[in-house]
């Protein structure tokens, strides 16, 4: 009996360990056709302070959107999603950096 509560106890502090370790800050860079142009950086800026799990973003050269977020809070399709209902394109696929 204790032998198997013992066991028990170990998995479930093994798997709560890995649980924090698989949740990670990501960056990630989006390709946002005018997002510095017309305004469309304020609208892309709004959207993101609302999303929880953002931490921050960056406006970039050639329409290059670098968004670092908790992947824990949110997911990468979670941002995507909200940012094209804001009514932003989003070109090509997302390049992780980390």
């Amino acid at each position: 009996m204790k032998k198997t509560f013992f066991t028990f106890i170990i998995l479930t502090i093994l798997a709560s360990f890995l649980s924090v370790a698989v949740a990670a800050e990501r960056i990630v860079q989006l390709t946002v056709p005018g997002c510095v142009a017309c305004g469309a950086s304020h609208r892309i800026g709004a959207i993101l302070k609302e999303t929880k799990g953002v931490k921050k973003y960056q406006f970039g050269d050639k329409n290059l959107l670098t968004v670092t977020f908790d992947d824990k809070i949110t997911a990468l399709d979670t941002i995507i999603n909200k940012l094209e209902k804001g009514g932003n394109k989003i070109n090509g696929k997302p390049v992780y950096v980390k």
